[in-house]
Order: C-alpha cells, then structure tokens, then sequence
C-alpha cells in the first residue's frame, strides 16, 4: 500500500509539487498582488518666458549696415525718363509771339521752334539754348522747350554744353516750377548720371565725377546721385562704377589731406555739394565697398591704381574727421 506521505515528499523533492508559496488545499487562494504602475517620465521643464526688457540688448558688433540707397535707374531709363519729361511739360504751347530780341531773332527762328519737340532741328535749339531768357522767348516758352534741351544733355550732344542747360534752369527758377516738372528735371539728371556711372572713364564726356560736377550745377542735392553710385558699387555688377572712384581718388583735384579742395571739383561756392561728396566718400559703405574692388583688380593693370585709391581714401578719412 503507497504511503501518502512519501508521494507526497517524492513530488516535492522533483519539482512537480505545487510551488513555493502556492495555495494548499482547503487554503483560500490570496489575491496577486497588483503590479507596479508604470513610472511616467516627468514633464520636461519648460523655460519661462524672458520678461520683455524696456531696452534692447546690445547686438553683435558685424559690418556696418550700409545705409538704403537711392532707387537705381539703369543707362536704358535715359529714354524712359525723357518720355515722361515730354509729358510734364506738354501743356506748354508753342508761342508765335514770343518775346525777342528783334535785331538777333528773326520771325524764321521763332518759326522754327513750332511742331513736335522731337522734330526739332538741332541747330535751332543749340541757337535758342544760347539767348533763352535773355533775348529770345520767356519762362512759359522755355519750359515748353526744357524736354529738347534735356535730350541735347542727356543723350551728350556736342551742341549743348551742360553748364549752359545747368545756367538756364537756374535762370528759369526750375526749383519752383510745379511738381511733376521738378520731379521730370530730377529723373532726367538721376537717369543721365547713372548711364555715365556704367560707361568707363573717358569713354563718354563728363562721366564720372565731371559728370557729377554738371548735375551739381543744376541740383541743389546730389544725395540720390552718391545712393546710385553707391547702390552700383555694391551691385559689382561692372566695373565702371569702381573706376570711376578710383578715377576721383586719384585723378581729380581732391586732396586727401585737405578736404576742402573738393569744393575746386564743383562750380557752384555757395552750393554743399562739396561737403555731400565728402561726407559720403568717408562712409563705410564706401570704404567697405572700395576694399573689396581693390582686391578684385589684384593682378590687372589696374591694381596699382586702385591701391593708391584705396591708401588715398583712407588718408581721407583721417582728416576729415580731425
């Protein structure tokens, strides 16, 4: 007969038995105890918004932000702003009773003067730019005939010279003609100034800082000239901007120890177009944008030069701020 007890112990002594800690017999069975909770990461932290300040904080020094420059006007605009010059003064009748000088102006010349503008014969108008506002026609007749003279300047005609147009708006008092004329006068010197900007030194009269020297005798500002120039110097789309600053650097009566000898590059004493020229010549932009030309002529026949603008600007520089 099988001894309950040793069964017992053989079944627990091979691991069949129930296991340790298991329920017996007539035992009631104890529930499981419940598993952990899963751990949840914490929340990150998240930064609390800096309080706004009053005052900003100082930024990174980095290259000096040059300032906006004037709105750019390319050598094809010469013709745009010339259009737009017809029609501001298109409300100008022609006169066949214009005031003249009846010993040097005959009724053949004032007849030639009528018919479309740019019918016009070129000796008739260089003949007119010569006695207007003093023997021949008045200030309603002129202006009619502005638009012509402004072709003449603009397309560089040898028939007219600049400080004559520069002498006979003055004489007209241009500054107080209504608005979209002053605007047309002013869009027509911008467009001319910035095509002689894009043609090299001496290829086209008065490029340059000549050129500007004519425009300075008609305009009483020459700050949105000096922005094109320097809005085309950035650009470093051509070269021709750049050499005509190294051409004033270098070539023209501005001494670099003496400011004021930029007042011998202009006409006009009692304008400040002088003191806008070297105002604006002492800039960062300016220098910034010289440096960089200077190192793109390193190894042409023009890094000579253009090295002694460079050294010459920066004497500039020095004296002008002492």
């Amino acid at each position: 007969m099988d001894d309950p007890a040793g069964a017992a112990a053989g079944a627990s002594a091979d691991g069949s038995g129930p296991p340790k800690g298991s329920a017996r017999d007539g035992d009631e069975a104890a529930p499981p105890e419940p598993a952990p909770p899963e751990a949840v990461p914490p929340e990150p932290l998240r930064p609390e918004p800096a309080p706004r300040q009053s005052v900003p904080p100082e930024p990174t020094p980095r290259e000096p932000v040059p300032p906006q420059p004037a709105p750019r006007i390319s050598a094809a605009d010469v013709a745009t702003a010339l259009a737009r010059a017809r029609a501001a003064f298109a409300h100008h009748p022609f006169r066949p009773d214009m005031p003249a000088c009846p010993h040097c102006v005959s009724d053949d010349d004032i007849d030639a003067l009528e018919g479309p503008l740019e019918d016009l014969r070129i000796d008739v108008l260089a003949r007119y730019a010569g006695k207007a506002l003093t023997t021949w026609g008045g200030i309603a007749d002129f202006r009619r005939l502005v638009p012509a003279l402004l072709t003449l300047l603009a397309t560089d005609h040898p028939a007219v010279d600049p400080p004559l147009v520069a002498d006979k708006l003055r004489r007209g008092r241009w500054t107080a003609w209504p608005e979209p004329e002053q605007a047309a006068v002013h869009e027509v010197l911008l467009a001319w100034w910035d095509a002689g900007l894009q043609a090299a030194p001496g290829t086209v009269p008065r490029a340059g800082y000549r050129r500007l020297r004519a425009v300075a005798a008609i305009e009483r500002d020459i700050g949105p000239h000096l922005g094109v120039w320097l809005s085309r110097l950035e650009a470093r789309a051509t070269p021709e901007p750049l050499l005509h600053l190294v051409d004033l650097l270098t070539a023209s009566a501005l001494d670099p120890d003496d400011p004021a000898t930029a007042a011998g590059l202009f006409t006009d004493p009692a304008g400040d177009a002088a003191g806008q020229l070297t105002a604006w010549l002492v800039t960062d932009p300016v220098r910034h944008a010289l440096n960089l030309g200077v190192e793109g002529l390193h190894g042409t026949p023009l890094a000579r030069r253009a090295a002694s603008a460079r050294r010459r600007l920066e004497r500039l520089r020095v004296t002008a701020a002492g």
